[in-house]
């Protein structure tokens, strides 16, 4: 069994044009979005599962597997929204306890 030979090592290549980092254009309008999207999301996945559940119900649909996992990522999604409610709510209080 022959081995190969260990090659030397290249050096790196310099990084020769760095490109500034753009400021967001609204600040405040980027996070709410974000905020909005989060709970539509979160919205759109408890329709899904009540969805589901529904036509199970009903008799539309046998597929119980499919109706659990539309009800666990429902549950996973708003359980995700409270914790970062919650910790946007401790950083706010963190920050109205600062001393100016």
């Amino acid at each position: 069994m022959a081995l190969a030979p260990i090659q030397p090592l290249q050096p790196a290549q310099a990084v020769t044009q760095l490109q500034p980092l753009k400021p967001a254009a609204s600040g405040a309008g980027d996070f709410g979005q974000l905020v909005g999207n989060l709970v539509q999301d979160v919205n759109q996945s408890q329709n899904q599962a009540a969805d589901a559940v529904a036509q199970l119900a009903a008799g539309k649909t046998d597929n119980v597997h499919q109706v659990m996992i539309a009800l666990g990522k429902a549950e996973i999604s708003f359980n995700y929204m409270l914790e970062v409610r919650n910790r946007l709510l401790d950083a706010y209080k963190q920050v109205m306890q600062m001393q100016i």
